[in-house]
């Protein structure tokens, strides 16, 4: 189908860097789009922004310089959309769901919308536990059996259209292969043999032309978590440090090694698994500016949460409307688990922490529950469930002083462990169903 023809709305702007080259190959892009009238649309590249602007009618029309290939993000569509060269691609939507007219462009992003959707329809069919329960010969053959699955709607594309552009089915398959490949990263078990790693050999840690995919990216940063899973130690600032070594041996491609090391350093800082000497050997391996900005950033903010630093002061209210401080809990270690009534992961996390409860009832730890969402939804949460003992709530939940001192920008369940001085020691402990109880064994004064 060709794509309908608008005029030219508005000049484009280049914000990062990306020059128009008379001989250089185009793709149009055009759409009507109510939502967007008489404002800004925009398409993020790997390396830069356009942006044009819509009318009051919700039009807008330009071209983008292609040589290949490529999958760009628009933040007013949220969504990646895929474009070739000398494509046209017209958008048309009053809703989330957009529709796609042009030349195999528009083809291409309306399989993306449907697979979606299919994504949706078989996983609502498929038990997580069970998948991961799996022995590990099993699992390779599940996630075998998965790939197959994912690939179908693939293959019933190329069944339709025989010439469908070969770059894109083969991208589109490294793009499956990489999203399962993920949960082969992911998978734990107490005896995995060294052959269920064979995958690895089939795949690529320095392309930097995949890093378009998402599912790409992901499977790197899990292959680096994988390497360090069974290390024998609670110290998370050797945790990280492992991380960068394995960073350092597996990627020399740079724009990989930038990207691989910027998204384990965020997680690892939202962890609290930093301090200013990993930092600064973050420094030394990421070469881009930007990263670095933000995750400096990141740090600072989070600084004040860091092993050994004063825990924030802080109130809570108990079912009788009585307040209490950080200063009524010294002189145990305390664990707070900080949680809200729509947080499905918290609440599977209550038998683990009563487990806990129990288990140091007669020792110097003082447990409790903190509750964001407000009094009505917590104590209909507390019947419900039967949670009794040592119940708080926050006063003014997501838009405390607690929120801001503590949680920053990670969620829910989040469990910080105080030291009887009031002193901080995880900010970011494991879920009980981790490895929290061997953390509390290793603490001064709590005998096993």
């Amino acid at each position: 189908m060709k794509a309908k023809q608008f005029f030219h709305l508005a000049l484009i702007f280049i914000l990062v860097s990306c020059s128009f080259n008379p001989n250089e190959n185009y793709s149009t892009i055009e759409g009507q789009l109510p939502k967007l009238a008489s404002k800004d649309i925009s398409f993020g590249f790997k390396d830069s922004l356009v942006k044009t602007a819509v009318n009051s009618d919700g039009y807008f029309h330009f071209n983008i310089p292609l040589k290949t290939y490529q999958y760009v993000y628009s933040k007013e569509l949220n969504r990646k959309l895929f474009f070739l060269p000398n494509d046209s691609l017209h958008i048309n939507g009053t809703t989330d769901k957009y529709i796609f007219n042009g030349g195999q462009s528009a083809l291409i992003n309306n399989y993306y919308t449907n697979w979606k959707e299919y994504l949706h329809t078989v996983a609502d069919t498929a038990n997580s536990k069970k998948y991961y329960s799996q022995k590990p010969y099993d699992f390779l053959k599940s996630v075998d059996s998965w790939i197959k699955v994912w690939l179908k709607p693939l293959v019933e594309l190329q069944t339709s259209y025989p010439n469908l552009n070969p770059d894109f089915i083969s991208f589109e398959k490294l793009r499956i292969k990489y999203w399962m490949y993920s949960d082969l990263n992911d998978y734990k078990s107490l005896d995995i043999p060294a052959d269920f790693y064979k995958y690895l050999e089939s795949v690529s840690f320095n392309e930097p032309t995949l890093l378009q995919l998402d599912e790409y990216k992901y499977f790197l940063s899990s292959y680096v978590f994988m390497r360090t899973r069974n290390l024998e130690t609670l110290d998370k600032l050797q945790i990280t440090s492992k991380m960068l070594d394995v960073i350092e041996e597996t990627f020399y491609n740079e724009r990989v090694k930038n990207e691989v090391s910027k998204e384990v350093i965020r997680i690892q800082t939202n962890r609290l698994a930093i301090n200013d000497t990993l930092l600064k050997r973050f420094k030394y391996i990421c070469k881009n500016d930007l990263y670095i900005s933000k995750i400096e950033n990141e740090y600072q903010t989070l600084k004040h949460l860091l092993k050994g630093t004063k825990a924030p002061e802080f109130e809570l209210i108990d079912l009788d409307g009585s307040k209490a401080y950080l200063n009524d809990f010294k002189g145990k270690y305390l664990l707070i688990d900080v949680w809200s009534t729509t947080c499905t992961p918290c609440i599977r996390e209550f038998p683990y922490l009563e487990k806990l409860r129990n288990e140091f009832e007669n020792r110097d730890l003082k447990i409790i529950t903190a509750c964001l969402s407000n009094e009505t939804a917590w104590k209909r949460a507390l019947t419900k469930y039967g949670l009794k003992h040592d119940q708080f709530r926050i006063e003014n939940g997501w838009s405390s002083s607690f929120k801001d001192d503590y949680i920053k920008s990670s969620g829910v369940p989040l469990y910080i462990l105080i030291d009887p001085n009031g002193f901080l020691i995880d900010a970011r402990a494991p879920k009980p169903s981790e490895n929290l109880k061997e953390l509390i064994y290793s603490l001064d004064g709590i005998k096993n």
